[in-house]
């Protein structure tokens, strides 16, 4: 079973023939979850001990995300500036849980595994374009983003009424970029354009 909800909002605002921003977003969330069991019979050898033959399991999984784009287009210098700015946020929740049994049901095995992941995103690209002189024209540009992400796992495992054991594990990291260039494009002939730049 699966549901979600998927928004696409947009505003866009020309102030004259200048300069004109626009705004735009994803908000999207979504639940999903399934259930299943499994049986194995051993028919040549042996599995190793205990020897867990039946299962049931169910995976519920949410998610959700919302991303907005501010983008500024304007003329300057003789030329054109074009600058975009986002920000993006997401969470995921999933659990998995599993009823196991070796032969005969005569001992259970609960596990309940839960993971937990947050994200976060920031990024700017800024680039400028205007003619030099003829036959040329140059253009400049940079874009830098940082992402980062957050993961919490837990696990219970719980053999018959015995106290459950917990397993926790925790993920982080962190990743940025930044590059930057110019170039200069020298059109030699109509069918022979030459590109200059450095990055």
């Amino acid at each position: 079973m699966q549901r979600g909800l998927f928004l696409l909002p947009r505003l866009a605002w020309k102030r004259d023939d200048d300069n004109e921003l626009s705004l735009s977003g994803v908000v999207q969330a979504s639940h999903s979850s399934s259930r299943g069991a499994s049986h194995t019979d051993n028919l040549a050898g042996t599995f190793s001990s205990p020897d867990y033959v039946d299962s049931n399991q169910e995976s519920p999984f949410a998610q959700r995300m919302a991303k907005v784009d501010a983008n500024w287009v304007a003329k300057l210098g003789g030329g054109k500036l074009d600058v975009t700015v986002s920000a993006e946020r997401s969470h995921q929740a999933s659990d998995s849980l599993n009823d196991y049994y070796i032969a005969g049901k005569a001992r259970r095995l609960l596990r309940d595994w839960r993971t937990d992941t947050h994200g976060r995103r920031h990024a700017v690209r800024a680039k400028f374009t205007r003619s030099l002189f003829e036959g040329h024209s140059f253009a400049a540009g940079m874009e830098a983003s940082a992402a980062n992400d957050a993961q919490a796992s837990d696990r219970d495992d719980r053999l018959d009424l015995e106290p459950p054991v917990v397993t926790q594990e925790t993920f982080e990291s962190r990743v940025v970029r930044a590059a930057g260039g110019a170039q200069d494009e020298w059109s030699i002939g109509k069918h022979l354009p030459v590109y200059l730049g450095l990055r």
